[in-house]
């Protein structure tokens, strides 16, 4: 899975979610891959695609979430 997956663009920023929001973020985990999907208070749910399993892979996702995303 190496190279593809979520990248900054799809993940909220901090525009889209202030600090009284709640991030729902929803794992379909599987042996070769997981599947990433958020939602915002409850709104709507929205695809953000899959990742890979490596802890590298999980990391850089983390990283989505908190601004530090390094390619």
């Amino acid at each position: 899975m190496g190279g593809h997956g979520p990248r900054p663009g799809n993940f909220p920023t901090e525009a889209s979610v202030d600090n009284d929001s709640t991030l729902y973020v929803g794992l379909d985990v599987h042996k070769e891959s997981i599947t990433v999907a958020y939602a915002i208070n409850g709104g709507e749910v929205e695809s953000m695609g899959k990742i890979g399993t490596t802890p590298t892979d999980i990391a850089r996702l983390c990283k989505l979430q908190t601004g530090e995303f390094v390619n």
